[in-house]
C-alpha cells in the first residue's frame, strides 16, 4: 500500500479541514506536573525579573489575619496572596503577547527563558494571575460558560497614572486557597543562592504583611582579567566553543534577617523508654539553653570569588537549525560561564556556619549548576557553576542530556566549564605564598577541585573532570612541591616511605601528601598517571648529584629494601652510591658483595674489602640485605680469605698470632653444626695445612698436635687450652687422640716380641682414639696367625672365627691362645675389635658356593645345606645374585644313565615339562629351596621357542604336550616370536602314507567339524591337538577357516579343483562373493592380484539355445545356461541386456550381481556396452509434427518421475533434457549391432522405432510413425543413466503409457503436473472465451444468413450418399462391441475379463490401469492428456484410419520375471535373525511384508521339505510343541505352497513357514528366501482349507508370493515394485487358474 499517495489525497481536495481543539486547563495541568519541585513559581518569576534587567526584587506574602510576628505564629501562618515586584524595564507589546502564549519562549538567545511555559507555573497556586507593568495590566481568567470553562482568557488594559510612574512590574497571585508559608529557612537559603549568579539583581527582600523578614544584597568588585596559561587548549572537542578570556571579581553577599525566621520548635524531652533509659545511663546534667531574642535581627556576610569565562560560539547551520527547533531560539554567538569559588582566606573570613549561607558556600561539598537559578544538578566539584548557555530540561531542575541535539551542546558547555576550572586552579596555585602557609592553601585548592560523583547525573562531573585534564597540552597538572609549583610530571610522591635523602628531586611536601583533604585529588592523579612516586631514576639522579653520609645511606638502603624493584635497578643505585664516613673514608656500595653478621664474625676483626661496612648494614635484617643482592659473609669465605690473602693485607697472622688463631677456630667451632658436610670438608682442607694450633711446643699443624689426654710419651706436642673451640672440630682438623701406629710399632715392637693376641688386646683398649686412617691401615696389615699354619701372618679378613661348624667346612680359623688360656668369646671386646678389622663370622657367598661346587660330594652337600639353612641369617639373601654366579653347584635330576650333573641356577628349572624341550630339571628334593637358590620354574620363553624351532616335535603326542605347555606361556611371548612360530614348520601332520610332515601354524586350520571345514578340509590342512594345545596354535596364527587371501591363492593355484569340491555353483559363487567383499585387501598384494586377473577362476555362464537355428535375440525359456570357469578378460558384464540378448550364445556373462560385477570389472572384465557397438541408419527426412511435439512434452513430463524412482546414477537430469530434447519423425530406423570381443566379430541387424543421437550438446530423439514406447524408453535410459538396469526401460515404459491419475493412485507424486495442466487449460479457456466475445456481434448479424445456408446444405446432404469422413484429430472414434467398456458406478471403466473378476475377488476393483485396453487407434484429445498418454505417432493424411498401435514385445519382461522367481533360493540358516529398525509398518498399508521389522525365529524342523520356524517371543513350552499342535494345518499349508511353487516354476524349498504371536507381516523376503506367516493362514484360511475349499487361500498366497518375488527386482515399495507385482500376477495367472477349478473352488463369472 502506498501511504504517501494516501496522505496526498487526504491533504488534497478530497479532505475536509477540521480544527484541533486544545483543553487548555488540562494542558497547563500536564505542564505543571513537570514543575513539582519546591519554589518553582518564585524561581520562574525571579528569572523573568533578571531577564528584565531588574536590580531589586520584593517578595510579599499577605495574610488575612495580619498577626503579630513571633516565632510560633510565623511557622503556622497561612498566606492568601503572593506579590512579586521588580524594577526591571516595563513590558513591551511583544512581552504582553508572549505572556499569553504557551510554549512560545523568549527568542533572545541572551535570555534564560527558552520554552515559554515558565510563567504558567503561577497556575499551580492561583487561577487568576494579574500582571501590572508600565501603566498597563493584564488579567487572566477561565471561561465561565459551559463550553469555555477549560479555556483560558486574558484581558489587557492601560490604566496609566501613578501606576505608570512607580517603575515596578508587579505579579499578583491570589491563592486558590490559603496556603502555609514555605519553609522559611529553606526559602531564605533559596533567595540567597538565587542572587549569587543573577546577571542584574543586586537586592532581594522578603516581606510578610509588609514587615521585612530578610534582606539580601550583593556587592561585586571590578573584575580583573586572568592570564590564560599557555600550556592549555581552549577549544572544545566539537569545535563549537572557544574560551577567549577569563575575568575574576570578588563578591560579597550580605544578609540581614529576623531571628524568628530560623525558629525551630523545641521537640521537648524524649519520654520514650529508650529516651528515659539513655538519660538514666548517661546521667549528663542538663545544660541551660541560651535564650534567643527572636524579634531582633542577625547580619551575616560571605566573601566569594567569581571567575567568568567569555566564550565564542561557532555552530554549523544544520546543527543550529536542529538546536533552534528544540529550544525555540538560535544558539548564541557569544556566551559565558562562571565558577563561584572560595579560597582559604575568604573561607576563613565568611560566616560559613550561618544557616542562611549553607547552600551558598558549598565547600567542601559539591556545588550546583545554575541556569539563571540553582538546579538540582551538582557539579562534582566544590564550586558552583553558572552557565546561562546550558540548556535545562523543561522544569529547569536538571541539565538536558537526553535530546540528541541539546546533549551535544550541553557537553560542549560542560567541557568549557572544565577548562575554566583548570584556569582557576592554575591561578590559585600561582598566587600561593611560600612555606607551609602556601602548602595549606594548596591543600584547600586541591580539595576545591577534587571531582566526586555528581548527582543526579554522574556525566556532569565526568565531563568537567575530563576537560580539566584533557585541556592540557602536556598532560600534566601543576602541583605544589618542595621546590615550588611545578608540573606534576616533574614532581614525585614520597608515599609511605620515610625518605630523608632526597634534596635535589622535587617532591610533594609530606604535610600535603598526608593531608586528608588532598588525598582524593592526589589519588586521582596517580590513577590517571599524572604523578608518580619516587622511583629508581629519581634516586640515581640524587646520588649522582652528591655523596651520602652514613645516615642517608642507611635510609637509602631501608627504602630500597622496602620497595619492589628488579635486581638490575638495585645494582644501578648501588653502583652510584658513595658513602662518606665521619673520618672521611669513602666506600662505593657497588663494590659490596658481603655483609657482616656480628653474631657469626665478631665486629672489629679483619674482613674482605668486598664486605660492606657493618655500620651501614647493622640496622637492616638479613632478608633486606639479601634482597639488595648481598650475601652474608660465612665462615668458609672468611677463613678462605684469611688463608689465601697476604698477612699484611689481612692485618693479622694466622700462623703467628695465637689470639687470632683461637678466634678463627672459635668462629668455625660456633658455626660447625650448621655447616654442610662439604663446607666442613673445605674448612678442614684450608686449616689442616696451616700451623694454626697453639701447643706447648709452639704453633703446629693439626695432624702434628695431640690432645692433652695422650700421655704415652712425655715429649709429644699437646694443644693449649682455647676458649670456645670444640673438641670435635679439632678432631676433624686432625688433632690426634692416639699415638700413630708406626710410632707404636717402632717403639714397642723393637723393644720385645708381642703376640698378635697381646697387640689386639692393647689396640682394643684405645680403639676409640684410633683415627679412621689408622684403622684402615690395621685392616691391611697381616698380624694374625691361623690354626692351620701358626708361622704365617694373615690379614684379619682372611680368617674365620674359631667355630666347629666352620672347621668342618675346611675354612682357615684364627689361632687364639692367651697367656691365661682363655677361650674365644664372640661377645668380648677383642672379638668386636677383630670383627671391625674384618674377621669373618661366616664364609662369603662366593666361598660357600665354591665349596658347594667341589668334586667332593660330602663337602658340596654340606656347603649347599649350610648355604640354604643360613640364607637369611648370614645375609646371603642380600649378596647372592643368581645371574652373577660363576659356579655350577645346582644338582639336576639324574639322566637316563643315573649321572647327576651340576648347573648354574639360571640353567636349571623346576617345571618337569621343560624336559620335553631338553632343559635340565632341579633335583626334586631341592624344589622347596628353589626360591633361595634363584632357580626359576620355567626357562625364558625365547629359549623355549628357539628349542622348538630347532627341534620340532617328532610325533603328534609330543606336539600335544609341548603345545599344551606353550599355551600357558603365550602371555610371555613377544610378537616377534609369535610371528616366527606362525611361519615355522612346527606342526606335525600324518600323511596318507603314514609319515609325518610338518607345516606352519598359519597354513593349517583347526578342525571344528563344521560344514565349511569339511569343504575346506579337502584343500587345506586341518589339525586337532585338544582344547589347550589348540589355544596355543590359535595364538600363533592357526585359524578356524582360511582367510580370503589364502582362498585367493588356492583359487589361483587350482581353480578347477576348488570348483569341483564346491559341488554347486552357488557355493563357488559364495567364495567369489567373499573375495569381492575383501577386494581392497587383495589389491594390496600386487602379485596375487595380477595372478587373479590372468587365471581362469571366475564363474561365468554361456547360453546354449534349446533349438537349432534360433535367431539372434530370440528368448526361449528352454534355453540352457552352461557355467564355466574363465579369466576376467574372457567375460563380459551385462549392462545392456537387449544387446547382450542378441549375442548371448557367443559371450561368457558374469553373474548379474552388483558386487560380483564390480569385482569382475576390477579384474579386467569388459562391459557389454563396450564390446557391442550400435549404428543407426535412418530412412526418410526427419520432421517435427504435432505428435512428436506432444511426445516431447510427454517425455519431459514423465522423466522427472522416472529419475525420482530409479536408484541408478544419473548422467543428465530432467531439466537438462527439457532444455535440449528435440523429437523428430523419420520413415524407418535400422539398427546394426557389431560385436568385437577378442577374436570374435559378429554383426546383427534389425529395425527399431526409436534412437537418440546427440548433436552439438543437444539431443535428438528419432522415432518412426508407429513407435514403440519400450524402444523410446530404452534409448532414453541409455542417455539419462550412467548404467541402465534391465528393469529401468520397463519402468520408464510404464510411466510413459499410464495416465497421471492412475499413477497418483499408485503412489506417484503427479500433483504438480496436474496443476500445470489445469493452469494451461484455464488459460486456453480464457483465451477462447475472449475470442467468442469478440465474434459474438458478427455471429448475430450472420445468424439469419447462416440459417438459410444450413437449410440448403441439409437438403443437399440428404440427397447425396455418405462417404467416409477424415477423422478429426483429437476426436474419440466410435466404439465397437468388441472393445466396449462397462461403466462402473464410480465412473471408472472396468474390463469384463477373468483378470478383472479376479481383481474384484481380491478387493482391487475399480482403480485399474486401462492402458492398452481399448482399440489400437484410440487417441485422446489434447484436453484429456492427463487421462491417458499418446499411443501412436504421426497422423496419416487421407481417408484411411490410422494404423493400429504396435504391441510391446514381452520377451524382455518375461525373462525379467523369470529372473525374479529364480533369484529366490532355499535358506540353510538354523535361525532367522533380522535387526529391527525404527520404521513403523502396519498391515493396513501396502507394505505388509516389511523385512526391516525385527525377526528372531528358531528352526523347529521340516514339514515335507519346507522348514518351519517359531518366533522367540512365543513361550518356550508352546514353541517346543508347535510342530505337534499345528501338524494338520502345517501339512495343508505346505500343500498349498508346493502347488504354488509349481505355478511359479520354482523349487518349493525357497518357501519357509514361520509362526509368531503378533506383528504386521504376512510374509517377507530375506536374501531371496520367502517366509510365510502361519498365523495369517490359521486365522484366514485354515477352516475352509480343512473342508477342502482352498481357492481363497490359493488366491491370497498367490498374490502374496508374487509380491515377494517382485522384491527380488525392487527392494523398496515403489511404483516399480507394483509394476512387477502385477506383471508377475499376469504372467503366471494361466497356471493358477486350474488350481481354482473343481469342487468347492472359486466359480468365476463368464
Amino acid at each position: 500500500m502506498d501511504y504517501t499517495k494516501l496522505q496526498a489525497l487526504t491533504l488534497g481536495d478530497q479532505g475536509v479541514e477540521e480544527a484541533v481543539s486544545v483543553n487548555q486547563r488540562a494542558l497547563i495541568d500536564k505542564i505543571l506536573a513537570r514543575y513539582a519541585s519546591e519554589n518553582t513559581t518564585l524561581r520562574e518569576l525571579l528569572q523573568n525579573s533578571d531577564d528584565a534587567n531588574a536590580t531589586s526584587v520584593e517578595v510579599h506574602y499577605e495574610t488575612k489575619s495580619k498577626l503579630l510576628l513571633n516565632p510560633t505564629t510565623l511557622q503556622r501562618t497561612r498566606a492568601s496572596r503572593l506579590i512579586l515586584k521588580n524594577n526591571g524595564f516595563p513590558f513591551r507589546d511583544q512581552d504582553w503577547t508572549r505572556l499569553k502564549r504557551i510554549a512560545e519562549g523568549n527568542a533572545d538567545e541572551s535570555k534564560i527563558g527558552a520554552f515559554g511555559v515558565g510563567f504558567y507555573s503561577v497556575f499551580s497556586v492561583c487561577d487568576d494571575p494579574f500582571v501590572s507593568s508600565g501603566g498597563e495590566c493584564m488579567a487572566f481568567y477561565w471561561g465561565r460558560t459551559e463550553g469555555t470553562k477549560d479555556q483560558l482568557f486574558a484581558r489587557r488594559a492601560r490604566v496609566g497614572g501613578e501606576n505608570e510612574k512607580d517603575g515596578w512590574t508587579t505579579f499578583v497571585l491570589n491563592m486558590r486557597e490559603e496556603m502555609e508559608l514555605p519553609n522559611l529557612p529553606d526559602l531564605c537559603r533559596f533567595l540567597t543562592t538565587s542572587l549569587t549568579f543573577s546577571r542584574s539583581l543586586a537586592n532581594i527582600s522578603l516581606f510578610l504583611d509588609s514587615k521585612p523578614l530578610i534582606t539580601i544584597s550583593r556587592i561585586s568588585s571590578p573584575s580583573s582579567t586572568l592570564a590564560l596559561p599557555t600550556t592549555l587548549k581552549y577549544t572544545c572537542p566539537q569545535k563549537m566553543l572557544n574560551l577567549q578570556s577569563v575575568a575574576s571579581s570578588a563578591v560579597q553577599i550580605s544578609v540581614e534577617y529576623l531571628n524568628a525566621v530560623l525558629y525551630k520548635p523545641d521537640p521537648g524531652p524524649d519520654t520514650s523508654f529508650r529516651g528515659r533509659f539513655l538519660k538514666f545511663v548517661t546521667a549528663e546534667p542538663e545544660k541551660p539553653q541560651a535564650t534567643t531574642d527572636w524579634t531582633s535581627h542577625t547580619q551575616a556576610t560571605a566573601f566569594l570569588r567569581v571567575a567568568t569565562a567569555s566564550i565564542s560560539c561557532s555552530v554549523k547551520p544544520s546543527y543550529a537549525q536542529n538546536l533552534s527547533r528544540a529550544t525555540k531560539k538560535p544558539p548564541p554567538k557569544q556566551t559565558s560561564l562562571s565558577l563561584l569559588c572560595i579560597n582559604k582566606d575568604e573561607y576563613a573570613a565568611s560566616s560559613v556556619n550561618d544557616p542562611v549561607f549553607r547552600d551558598l558556600v558549598s565547600f567542601p561539598n559539591q556545588g550546583r549548576c545554575f541556569i539563571g537559578f540553582p538546579t538540582h544538578q551538582t557539579t562534582g566539584v566544590a564550586t558552583h557553576l553558572a552557565a546561562p548557555g546550558l540548556i535545562p530540561t523543561v522544569e529547569r531542575e536538571s541539565v538536558d542530556l537526553v535530546d540528541p541535539f541539546i546533549k551535544i551542546w550541553n557537553f560542549e558547555m560542560l567541557y568549557a566549564a572544565g577548562i575554566l576550572a583548570r584556569v582557576v586552579y592554575h591561578t590559585e596555585l600561582a598566587a600561593l605564598p611560600g612555606g607551609e602557609a602556601g602548602w595549606e592553601r594548596a591543600i584547600h585548592t586541591m580539595q576545591l577541585f577534587t571531582v566526586h560523583g555528581s548527582t543526579p547525573s554522574a556525566k556532569i562531573g565526568q565531563s568537567i573532570e575530563e576537560a580539566f585534564h584533557e585541556c592540557s597540552k602536556t598532560y600534566s597538572v601543576p602541583i605544589v612541591s618542595t621546590q615550588g609549583v611545578l608540573p606534576s610530571s616533574e614532581v614525585r610522591l614520597l608515599g609511605n616511605s620515610k625518605i630523608t635523602f632526597l634534596e635535589k628531586v622535587p617532591v610533594v611536601p609530606r604535610i600535603v601528601e598526608e593531608a586528608k583533604d588532598a588525598s582524593a585529588f592526589l589519588d586521582r592523579m596517580v590513577e590517571m598517571g599524572l604523578i608518580a612516586p619516587v622511583g629508581v631514576e629519581d634516586v640515581v639522579r640524587e646520588l649522582e648529584a652528591r655523596p651520602f653520609g652514613y645516615a642517608h645511606v642507611n635510609d637509602l638502603l631501608g627504602w630500597m629494601s622496602g620497595n619492589a624493584m628488579t635486581l638490575q635497578d638495585k645494582q644501578r643505585i648501588l653502583n652510584v652510591a658513595v658513602a662518606v664516613a665521619e673520618d672521611g673514608s669513602v666506600y662505593n656500595l657497588g663494590k659490596g658483595r658481603w655483609f657482616q653478621n656480628a653474631k657469626v664474625i665478631p665486629e672489629g676483626w679483619p674482613v674482605p674489602l668486598t664486605c660492606v661496612p657493618h655500620a651501614l648494614t647493622k640496622k637492616l635484617d638479613r632478608f633486606a640485605l639479601e634482597m639488595l643482592g648481598w650475601e652474608e659473609l660465612d665462615p668458609l669465605s672468611w677463613v678462605k680469605w684469611i688463608c689465601d690473602t697476604k698477612k699484611d693485607v689481612v692485618g693479622k697472622d694466622l700462623e703467628g698470632d695465637k689470639e687470632f688463631a683461637a678466634t678463627v677456630l672459635g668462629v668455625v667451632s660456633r658455626q660447625w653444626e650448621s655447616l654442610s658436610p662439604s663446607t666442613r670438608g673445605e674448612l678442614v682442607v684450608l686449616l689442616r695445612g696451616k700451623k694454626c694450633i697453639p701447643t706447648r711446643n709452639g704453633m703446629m699443624k693439626p695432624e702434628e698436635a695431640y690432645f692433652h689426654t695422650v700421655n704415652l710419651f712425655q715429649d709429644l706436642p699437646v694443644i693449649e687450652t682455647m676458649k670456645g673451640v670444640k673438641e670435635k672440630v679439632l678432631i676433624q682438623l686432625g688433632v690426634r687422640k692416639t699415638v700413630e701406629l708406626q710410632i707404636v710399632f717402632d717403639r714397642l715392637f723393637k723393644g720385645g716380641e708381642w703376640s698378635h693376641v697381646e697387640l689386639i688386646t692393647y689396640l682394643t683398649g684405645v680403639k676409640d682414639d684410633i683415627p679412621k686412617k689408622e684403622i684402615e691401615r690395621l685392616k691391611k696389615t697381616p698380624m694374625c696367625t691361623a690354626e692351620c699354619d701358626p708361622t704365617k701372618r694373615y690379614l684379619a679378613s682372611d680368617l674365620h672365627e674359631p667355630n666347629d661348624t666352620l672347621r668342618a667346612l675346611g675354612l682357615p680359623i684364627l689361632q687364639w691362645k692367651t697367656k691365661e688360656n682363655k677361650a674365644w668369646k664372640p661377645l668380648s671386646d677383642e672379638a668386636r675389635f677383630l670383627y671391625m678389622l674384618g674377621l669373618r663370622k661366616y664364609p662369603t657367598v662366593d666361598k660357600i658356593l665354591e665349596l658347594a661346587a667341589s668334586e667332593d660330594v660330602t663337602l658340596r652337600n654340606n656347603a649347599l645345606a649350610y648355604f640354604i639353612a643360613r640364607y637369611t641369617g648370614h645375609g646371603y639373601v642380600r649378596d647372592y645374585k643368581p645371574a652373577n654366579v660363576q659356579h655350577a653347584f645346582c644338582p639336576a635330576e639324574p639322566d637316563v644313565n643315573g649321572v647327576v650333573k651340576l648347573y648354574k641356577p639360571t640353567m636349571v628349572f623346576t617345571q618337569p615339562l621343560v624336559a620335553m624341550f631338553g632343559f635340565p630339571v632341579l633335583r626334586r628334593d631341592l624344589w622347596s629351596a628353589s626360591l633361595q637358590l634363584g632357580v626359576k620354574a620355567d626357562p625364558p620363553v625365547d629359549n623355549v621357542v628357539h628349542r622348538l624351532l630347532q627341534s620340532p616335535p617328532a610325533t603328534t603326542e609330543i606336539a600335544r604336550v609341548q603345545f599344551e605347555y606353550l599355551a600357558g606361556r603365550t602371555g610371555d611371548m613377544a610378537i616377534e616370536y609369535v610371528n616366527q612360530l606362525a611361519n615355522a614348520k612346527i606342526v606335525p601332520i600324518a600323511t596318507l602314507a603314514g609319515k609325518i610332515k610338518h607345516v606352519a601354524p598359519n597354513t593349517c586350520f583347526l578342525d571344528t567339524q563344521s560344514s565349511e571345514a569339511s569343504f575346506y578340509r579337502e584343500i587345506f590342512s586341518y589339525v586337532d591337538f585338544g582344547r589347550i594345545a589348540n589355544a596355543f596354535l590359535k595364538h600363533v596364527g592357526t585359524k578356524l577357516e582360511p582367510t580370503q587371501m589364502q582362498i585367493a591363492e588356492m583359487l589361483v593355484k587350482s581353480p578347477s579343483d576348488i570348483y569341483r569340491l564346491a559341488q554347486t555353483d552357488e557355493k563357488y559363487l559364495s567364495l567369489l562373493r567373499q573375495l569381492a567383499i575383501n577386494v581392497a585387501s587383495l589389491r594390496k598384494n600386487r602379485g596375487l592380484f595380477e595372478q587373479l586377473r590372468q587365471r581362469p577362476f571366475l564363474l561365468a555362464h554361456k547360453v546354449i539355445p534349446a533349438r537349432d537355428g534360433a535367431q539372434a535375440g530370440d528368448d526361449d525359456e528352454n534355453d540352457m545356461q552352461a557355467h564355466v570357469l574363465a579369466a576376467a578378460s574372457d567375460i563380459v558384464i551385462v549392462d545392456d541386456f537387449v544387446s547382450y540378448n542378441h549375442f548371448k550364445t557367443d559371450l561368457l556373462a558374469a553373474p548379474q550381481e552388483d558386487a560380483l560385477e564390480s569385482f569382475y570389472e576390477m579384474l579386467g572384465a569388459l562391459r557389454v556396452s563396450t564390446v557391442i557397438k550400435e549404428n543407426h541408419r535412418v530412412a526418410g527426412i526427419a520432421k517435427a509434427t504435432q505428435d512428436t511435439e506432444e511426445l516431447r512434452k510427454l517425455i519431459n513430463e514423465r522423466t522427472s518421475l522416472f529419475l525420482h524412482e530409479t536408484s541408478e546414477a544419473v548422467a543428465y537430469d530432467a531439466k537438462w533434457l527439457a532444455r535440449n530434447l528435440r523429437v523428430v519423425m523419420v520413415d524407418k530406423i535400422q539398427l546394426q549391432r557389431t560385436l568385437q570381443f577378442g577374436t570374435q566379430v559378429s554383426t546383427q541387424t534389425q529395425t527399431t522405432s526409436a534412437f537418440v543421437q546427440q548433436i552439438k550438446g543437444a539431443c535428438q530423439l528419432n522415432v518412426t510413425p508407429n513407435w514403440d514406447f519400450y524402444d523410446i524408453a530404452q534409448a532414453l535410459c541409455k542417455l539419462l543413466l550412467v548404467k541402465s538396469k534391465v528393469h529401468d526401460p520397463l519402468l520408464f515404459t510404464s510411466l510413459l503409457t499410464t495416465d497421471l491419475k492412475l499413477l497418483r493412485r499408485r503412489g506417484y507424486n503427479v500433483d504438480r503436473i496436474l496443476a500445470n495442466k489445469e493452469e494451461a487449460r484455464k488459460l486456453a479457456e480464457h483465451k477462447r472465451q475472449k475470442e467468442l466475445e469478440e465474434h459474438e456481434k458478427a455471429l448475430v448479424i450472420e445468424a439469419v444468413k447462416e440459417k438459410e445456408r444450413e437449410k440448403k446444405r441439409s437438403i443437399q446432404v440428404e440427397r447425396t450418399p455418405r462417404t467416409p469422413q477424415k477423422p478429426i484429430p483429437g476426436a474419440f472414434p466410435e466404439s465397437t462391441e468388441k472393445h466396449r467398456l462397462i461403466q462402473t458406478p464410480s465412473g471408472q471403466q472396468e474390463p469384463q475379463d477373468l483378470y478383472g473378476k479376479l481383481r474384484r475377488k481380491l478387493g482391487w476393483g475399480g482403480n485399474i490401469d486401462n492402458t492398452g485396453v481399448g482399440p489400437s487407434d484410440h487417441r485422446p484429445s489434447n484436453s484429456n492428456m492427463d487421462m491417458a498418454p499418446i499411443h501412436k505417432g504421426t497422423v496419416e493424411h487421407g481417408p484411411l484410419a490410422a494404423p493400429a498401435e504396435k504391441v510391446t514385445s514381452t520377451a524382455q519382461l518375461e525373462q525379467t520375471l523369470r529372473y525374479a522367481v529364480s533369484a529366490s533360493h532355499p535358506a540353510d540358516a538354523k535361525q532367522v535373525v533380522s535387526p529391527p529398525t525404527t520404521a513403523t509398518v502396519k498391515e493396513a498399508v501396502s507394505t505388509y511384508c516389511d523385512s526391516s521389522s525385527g525377526h528372531n525365529s528358531r528352526l523347529m524342523g521340516e514339514v515335507s521339505g519346507i522348514r518351519f520356524y517359531v518366533s522367540e517371543d512365543v513361550p518356550d513350552e508352546e514353541r517346543d510343541n508347535a510342530l505337534a499342535s499345528f501338524a494338520k494345518d502345517l501339512r495343508d499349508f505346505v500343500d498349498i505352497l508346493k502347488r504354488l511353487a509349481g505355478v511359479f516354476d520354482c523349487e518349493y524349498r525357497v518357501f519357509n513357514i514361520y509362526y509368531d504371536k503378533k506383528g504386521p507381516n504376512i510374509a517377507f523376503n530375506r536374501g531371496g528366501t520367502i517366509y510365510c506367516n502361519l498365523r495369517y493362514y490359521l486365522q484366514l484360511h485354515a477352516g475352509d482349507a480343512g473342508r477342502g475349499k482352498t481357492s481363497d487361500a490359493i488366491i491370497y498366497w498367490y498374490v502374496s508370493l508374487a509380491h515377494e518375488f517382485a522384491h527380488n527386482l525392487v527392494q523398496e515399495h515403489s511404483a516399480g515394485h507394483s509394476f512387477y507385482t502385477e506383471s508377475l500376477i499376469s504372467q503366471y495367472f494361466g497356471k493358477v487358474v486350474p488350481l481354482l477349478t473343481g469342487p468347492g473352488q472359486l466359480q468365476l463369472e463368464n
